[in-house]
């Protein structure tokens, strides 16, 4: 199994996963069981599995050999859920985007081309006053609003925060685009109180 904070398929350490059987199945594929308890206490930060909601689940394989390398497009995504009383449900697999494929998108547009209008507004259009600042406000409110949205939605579908450089990263962010956000509207605040663009 893929061990917590690895890119690349690796052995966990200490092993979470108790092996069980195995099973070759009518159309030439194997299921395997195993076992793992929903919250290893792993002090590397393994995900702790919640009883009762919805937790997102992504598969992959290798049809090519029995290496642990790249599995190229053999992968996709599903929700499963375990109840109290035992019993277990899971949504439709889906070959599509993720949720977090998605964060990483839209977190490059906001970063990358309204964060570049941002710049290119304050300092190429300042003898359009109203201009500039129309399209410096409302990318930053899209940036605040994709960067608060996925990042709050992402630390939430899997239970808290991961002990990951991009997921400290991220949290850091969060807290710096508040700051920054805050400090603009109390800047745009004090330039419309002084009638004075500085």
């Amino acid at each position: 199994m893929k061990a917590t904070g690895h890119h690349t398929p690796d052995i966990t350490s200490p092993n979470e996963y108790t092996y069980s059987s195995e099973q070759i199945e009518a159309n030439s594929t194997v299921t395997i069981t195993a076992y793992r308890k929903l919250d290893t206490k792993d002090p590397n930060g393994s995900y702790v599995i919640p009883l009762d909601q919805e937790f997102p689940m992504i598969y992959a394989f290798n049809n090519a050999d029995y290496a642990l390398d790249f599995h190229g497009s053999n992968y996709g995504f599903f929700k499963l859920s375990l109840d109290s009383s035992g019993s277990s449900s899971g949504g439709e697999v889906s070959n599509g985007l993720s949720f977090f494929a998605l964060h990483g998108i839209f977190m490059a547009i906001s970063w990358t081309f309204f964060g570049l209008l941002m710049i290119i507004s304050q300092r190429y259009l300042k003898q359009y006053y109203f201009g500039k600042q129309l399209i410096h406000s409302l990318s930053a409110l899209v940036i605040f609003c994709m960067t608060m949205g996925f990042g709050i939605k992402g630390i939430t579908s899997i239970g808290g925060v991961d002990k990951i450089p991009h997921a400290i990263a991220g949290v850091i962010m969060l807290i710096l685009c508040f700051i920054v956000t805050f400090g603009g509207i109390v800047t745009i605040s004090k330039r419309i109180a002084s009638n004075y663009d500085w």
